[in-house]
């Protein structure tokens, strides 16, 4: 027999905010694990619950009711997983100009599905670059719009260098839109080239490229790669990649592979000495 819906007392899905950020907030309430009062809300259930990204129906129906709003209200906040997205317990990385809009608003602050993008690093509401907070229960939000705040015109020019590229990557790849005629090589040779400048040691042993890229200095906070040999195994691949929790990795990695795929790029958008031998 169906046991009774619980009653979370929590606000519902704010603004683009994803129904796992949701439940995180409900586990925070209730010093649960997010998973535990998954599988409580389900519990005695005669049909499957499917994933809190991507609910069935009678999970959806069971959601509102412990939210205490329509399932279908909680419709637009389903983030099914798929290649094009970041593995979810990637998804950390948050914009920090959101946050303080929530803060203002009086609600609490909630991940938002269109940070998951594993190819997309700038937030699309406020054109800022995300970031991975250092504390993420207690984020300096003031520090870190700040350092945005204090990006001048070159250094966007390069965050919208990266996230052009990063935009037509994924709509070649998921969204099977044209690669532009003028770019160097093919989407699935750019996704190749993603994961070996990201995970790929050469011969060296040694940091993968993306630890080479030579950054301005007020982005040395946004761009980066690992300062430590990080073993890369051919299976992995793209899987790899989505499960890279800090977008300041995925922006180097994007950086580099635009230089090579984009003809005629200016010198002062370059990412610097890359020794690109034996990948491209």
């Amino acid at each position: 027999m169906e046991q009774a819906t619980p009653r979370w007392w929590v606000s519902p899905p704010g603004p683009d905010e994803s129904l796992r950020s949701c439940l995180a907030r409900a586990a925070t309430l209730y010093e649960s694990e997010p998973g535990e009062l998954w599988s409580q809300l389900h519990a005695g259930a005669q049909q499957p619950a499917g994933t809190v990204d991507d609910p069935s129906c009678p999970a959806l129906q069971r959601l509102g009711l412990a939210l205490g709003v329509p399932a279908p209200s909680l419709r637009p906040h389903r983030l099914p997983d798929s290649p094009a997205l970041l593995a979810p317990q990637a998804r950390m990385a948050i914009c920090p100009a959101c946050w303080a809009e929530d803060d203002a608003a009086g609600r609490p602050r909630g991940y938002r599905r269109s940070w998951s993008h594993v190819l997309r690093t700038i937030c699309p509401v406020h054109h800022a670059p995300l970031i991975l907070p250092r504390d993420r229960l207690n984020p300096d939000l003031a520090s870190a719009l700040g350092a945005q705040a204090a990006l001048d015109d070159h250094d966007r020019e390069i965050l919208e260098l990266i996230e052009r590229f990063g935009t037509a990557l994924e709509a070649s790849l998921f969204e099977d839109t044209l690669w532009p005629a003028d770019w160097q090589g093919s989407p699935h040779f750019a996704r190749e080239w993603l994961t070996r400048v990201t995970f790929d040691p050469g011969d060296t042993r040694g940091p993968p490229l993306i630890a080479n890229v030579s950054a301005p200095r007020a982005l040395a906070g946004f761009i980066r790669g690992p300062r430590h040999y990080r073993e890369f195994r051919g299976a992995d691949g793209w899987e790899a990649f989505r499960h890279l929790v800090d977008p300041c990795e995925r922006r180097a990695a994007l950086w580099i592979v635009a230089w090579q795929a984009m003809p005629a790029l200016p010198v002062r958008v370059s990412p610097g000495w890359i020794d690109m031998k034996g990948l491209f």
